[in-house]
């Protein structure tokens, strides 16, 4: 994943640290949500600095950490990151998931999958199921 952010970003990142001021996993996340919310940058910056969970996936620390993100910074590094370069990422995450997702299957593959050990979906429902048992 972190090679097709490379070869997208070029030569504007430095392969440990990121681009000035953002490290790569960073401007992974930020362009990610970005392009999921569909929000402008003010709200982006809002998010990044103030949504603890958020922060925590921005690999902050938590209470104490108190690293601001800058509205001209995020701008400039999130801009970067095209939505072929967003939709390279999401194949090489699916297919991830889809090998894991194998696994967990031939882990299983001994006898049925009981009731109890499907996880349970506790979101809210849907008329298209996400295949998951419902709490509700």
């Amino acid at each position: 994943m972190f090679a097709i952010l490379r070869e997208h970003l070029g030569a504007k990142v430095n392969l440990r640290r990121g681009c000035p001021g953002l490290r790569l996993w960073q401007i992974f996340v930020l362009a990610t949500l970005q392009k999921a919310l569909d929000c402008d940058f003010d709200r982006l910056v809002e998010w990044a600095n103030c949504h603890t969970a958020l922060r925590q996936m921005l690999g902050h620390a938590g209470f104490g950490d108190k690293h601001p993100y800058r509205l001209h910074t995020v701008m400039d590094h999130v801009r970067l990151l095209t939505e072929a370069a967003l939709q390279a990422t999401n194949a090489v995450v699916v297919a991830r998931g889809h090998q894991l997702l194998k696994h967990i299957r031939i882990r299983f593959a001994a006898g049925p999958i009981q009731r109890w050990q499907r996880p349970l979906c506790t979101g809210l429902r849907m008329s298209a199921c996400c295949g998951m048992r419902c709490a509700a």
